[in-house]
């Protein structure tokens, strides 16, 4: 069992939520990797908003070996404010006509406000091999990454001074996904996996208090079905979207986080309706309507607009 010393609780629990948070941004804003294998080489740019939060991901083509993307997402809601900005260089090589290796940096920003809390913010780095590949003929696409890097934090505790630390962390993901073409009708299964370590190096803060080394680690597995479709009266440039996906999630901790973060693990569910409008000059707009966290507890729900641009 972790003792957690009084002074430095509060502090060690800003702390393990703000790891978690931004382990999952990091899953979440990840670039991607299949597109240089199955045809979508084009660059693109697209701005989403819903009600609390929105996302920004901007893609460099690549008719080129090297590409390079900026992505960011930020939310308001009654767990605090946060905002993530993440930015990733790479490079690759074909292997024949259908695979490709390279290796990508990416580095990245996380700020998290808890209000009469504390505030901490870091700046890191990660580094390391990706991989897509096409299997065989067939329109089916399997794409990798594993990453390193280390973190520099600081966190300011309501009515005390700034405290800095360092980290570092891992992330690995896998995933599959297909296409499958019936008439009008258009069908994506996929399945992704991810893990992901954040932690914090033990460091003395401004009160001289010792806070303790910590770690949140995050494994999740997503399954999905998606489908699109014209819709009817259209010369094919509005389409209809739908999908279901189920998402299995673990989270544990260790040092102060294990004893400080309730962690909640299982099953959740999400519904996705939508339409996309694909328009002239490379110009798209989606809109889309959204059920998460079905079968927890934690229903949330949401409305979101995109536009994008292919260039």
């Amino acid at each position: 069992m972790v003792v957690v010393p009084p002074a430095a609780g509060a502090a060690s629990a800003s702390v393990s939520r703000f790891l978690g948070s931004r382990a999952r941004s990091l899953v979440q804003n990840q670039p991607d990797v299949v597109r240089f294998v199955d045809g979508r080489t084009a660059g693109n740019f697209n701005a989403q908003v819903t009600r609390g939060n929105g996302n920004l991901d901007f893609l460099t083509g690549a008719n080129g070996p090297f590409w390079a993307s900026l992505q960011g997402s930020w939310s308001d809601d009654t767990a605090g404010d946060q905002s993530y900005v993440l930015g990733s260089f790479g490079g690759h090589t074909h292997i024949g006509s259908n695979a490709i290796v390279g290796a990508m940096l990416q580095i990245d920003y996380a700020e998290r406000s808890e209000a009469g809390v504390a505030d901490t913010e870091g700046t890191g780095w990660l580094v390391g091999p990706y991989f897509a590949a096409q299997l065989g003929n067939h329109p089916l696409y399997l794409d990798g990454r594993l990453l390193y890097g280390t973190t520099d934090n600081a966190i300011t505790p309501s009515g005390a001074a700034k405290d800095k630390f360092d980290g570092e962390r891992w992330l690995a993901t896998l995933g599959l996904e297909g296409k499958i073409q019936a008439n009008n009708l258009a069908i994506f299964p996929g399945i992704d996996v991810s893990y992901v370590k954040d932690g914090q190096d033990a460091y003395v803060d401004s009160t001289s208090a010792l806070i303790a080394a910590q770690n949140v680690e995050q494994t999740e597995v997503a399954f999905g079905l998606d489908f699109e479709t014209p819709m009817s009266g259209t010369a094919g440039d509005m389409v209809l979207t739908w999908g279901a996906s189920g998402i299995w999630s673990e989270t544990n901790g260790s040092g102060p986080s294990a004893a400080i973060v309730q962690f909640d693990d299982g099953w959740r569910g999400r519904l996705d309706l939508g339409f996309r409008y694909e328009g002239s000059m490379g110009l798209r707009s989606d809109a889309n309507a959204f059920v998460d966290g079905l079968g927890n507890g934690e229903e949330s729900y949401g409305l979101s607009f995109t536009v994008g641009f292919t260039f």
